[in-house]
């Protein structure tokens, strides 16, 4: 049987999820500063404009999906029934919003090793004030027991996006 020949034409077609999966993984091999996008479709055997049209950059890989967290959690603060003791419907929040949306959990271990390898990358997550941050300390500050100008609420917004 004589071998095959080289494929000619358009290199096959690569999903996003292929992208940002070949790209965490090169991250974590290589950290995130070293790898560059040609990096990355390299290893995918496509171009760079490739890889570009499934991601805007490279720092929006890292990010990939995570949004959908704070977004979960707005919505069950905003949800939350007004008989639910504040401190059951903020677990829940909390909890609804760390359900990462994909069936992947080796995308999210990737990630999160990422994120806590790069200096840079986790100061983003430590500066970020974020919606999130702003729905716990209103929810908190209308539904907990403390005074509305007290610095609790604001503590509690803290901690929250520190512990998730």
């Amino acid at each position: 049987m004589a071998p095959k020949a080289p494929r000619r034409g358009r290199p096959p077609a690569t999903s996003r999820r292929e992208v940002v999966r070949t790209a965490l993984r090169l991250f974590d091999e290589r950290g995130f500063e070293a790898t560059t996008l040609e990096d990355v479709a390299a290893a995918l055997g496509v171009g760079r404009t490739t890889v570009l049209r499934h991601v805007e950059s490279k720092s929006a890989i890292v990010w990939e999906g995570l949004e959908g967290a704070e977004e979960a959690l707005v919505d069950g603060l905003r949800d939350a029934p007004v008989d639910r003791p504040w401190r059951e419907a903020l677990l829940e929040a909390l909890v609804a919003g760390q359900r990462y949306p994909d069936d992947d959990l080796e995308l999210l271990r990737l990630r999160l090793l990422v994120i806590g390898s790069e200096p840079a990358l986790r100061g983003v997550v430590a500066s970020a004030g974020t919606a999130g941050d702003e729905a716990v300390e209103a929810f908190v500050a209308a539904r907990g027991p403390w005074a509305a100008d007290a610095p609790e609420p604001h503590a509690l917004a803290q901690a929250t996006r520190a512990a998730a």
